[in-house]
């Protein structure tokens, strides 16, 4: 539920790289609303925010290129 989502979101602050990664995986995978995606593009919180941008790209990246060898 929502608790599982704050969790998570708590967790893109941490000082570890990996956990970061993995929460913002698990955020994407959980399913955010837009404004929830505009609120983590704009984190005060620099490491949050890079980490969200980074693995919200990837993704988009991936979408891409099944698009492209279909």
């Amino acid at each position: 539920g929502e608790d599982v989502k704050e969790a998570l979101m708590e967790a893109l602050s941490s000082n570890l790289w990996y956990i970061r990664k993995n929460a913002a995986n698990a955020l994407l995978e959980y399913g955010l609303t837009r404004e929830e995606n505009e609120e983590l593009l704009h984190a005060e919180d620099t490491y949050a925010r890079e980490m969200f941008g980074y693995v919200l790209e990837l993704r988009n990246q991936k979408i891409i290129n099944r698009g492209e060898g279909a």
